[in-house]
């Protein structure tokens, strides 16, 4: 199954059009920071998040193009030299039919690297997309499959994603956007595969046009089974915060500074119990490319919610 996706990823990302106009881009860079809190077994510790992301998209032509996605950030659990960095990238290009339908292909990548000691892992996810734009509304299925180095204790992981992704405009003021993703991991004796499911909901209201207050809902659960033992654990995440625009006056650009609560909630519910808190203070400040419009903060939970990756471990590993 896995040499098929990957064929077909390869046709739809090579299948542009012979002939099209200058391309055009257009897209979003946040600079970000994180000062967060985890609570678990009586104690705690403090972890800071400064962070760097892209999203953009470049038109190719009327019906082709493509979107693009690098990050990167810094984590520091305050534990001496010891430094998690995290770089991802993404490549998504999308072809609209006449009748509508956009079919479409993707790729994303994440490394983590633990410095000074050296240690890095990462891996990877494909597959194939079909959707709709309905004007108010839009909808996206995908299939593929990922690819993730345990730090090669475990061999080889063969692991299937499938979702469903949309948005809706409410009205001018209000908009909604939310996924579901059911990722299936085949691990090899004795640990054996579970499920991973995410599901999530982020939403923006315009107060006034340079004031934007947004908010997010997540939730990823596993089952898991270790050795015969089934494990079970979840998370959830709530945030909710508010973006300010300034500028765009004369010849100084439009920026957006924001800041965001979110709470994730983590336990252990199969064979033990078990919890932690992670609280976090977020703040951002966006920059559009290309275009004058308002985004979403790309360092924020709502957006993560909305327009995250693929499989359902980036979502349950995120820490934007």
């Amino acid at each position: 199954m896995k040499t098929r996706i990957l064929s077909a990823v390869a046709a739809v990302a090579l299948c542009a059009p012979a002939a099209y106009a200058q391309a055009t881009f257009e897209g979003t860079v946040t600079l970000g920071y994180s000062s967060g809190k985890i609570k678990a077994f009586g104690g705690s510790q403090d972890v800071d998040v400064p962070s760097i992301r892209m999203d953009s998209t470049v038109f190719l032509a009327d019906n082709f193009e493509f979107d693009l996605g690098l990050g990167a950030r810094a984590v520091d659990p305050g534990i001496g030299p010891i430094e998690l960095n995290v770089t991802e990238f993404s490549l998504t290009p999308r072809f609209t039919m006449a009748n509508g339908l956009i079919i479409g292909a993707y790729y994303e990548n994440v490394d983590f690297s633990l410095d000074p000691i050296g240690i890095s892992t990462g891996g990877d996810s494909m597959g194939l997309t079909l959707g709709k734009d309905f004007g108010q509304w839009d909808i996206e299925g995908h299939i593929g499959v990922s690819d993730m180095d345990v730090l090669g204790l475990i061999g080889s992981v063969d692991i299937m994603d499938v979702g469903v992704r949309g948005n809706y405009q409410v009205n001018d003021k209000f908009s909604l956007g939310g996924h579901f993703i059911y990722t299936d991991v085949d691990i090899p004796a004795p640990i054996n595969g579970g499920s991973i499911f995410s599901v999530g909901l982020g939403g923006e209201y315009m107060v006034r046009d340079n004031l934007v207050v947004f908010g997010g809902l997540g939730r990823q659960w596993v089952s898991e089974t270790i050795l015969g033992t089934s494990i079970g654990a979840h998370a959830n995440r709530y945030s909710i915060g508010a973006a300010y625009t300034f500028g765009g006056n004369g010849q100084m650009m439009p920026m957006t500074a924001s800041l965001e609560l979110v709470r994730t909630d983590l336990a252990l519910t199969d064979p033990v119990n078990g919890s932690a808190d992670y609280d976090e203070i977020r703040i951002g400040l966006t920059i559009p490319l290309g275009h004058k419009g308002q985004s979403l903060p790309l360092n924020s939970a709502a957006y993560k919610a909305s327009n995250g990756g693929r499989t359902a471990i980036s979502h349950l590993l995120s820490l934007y």
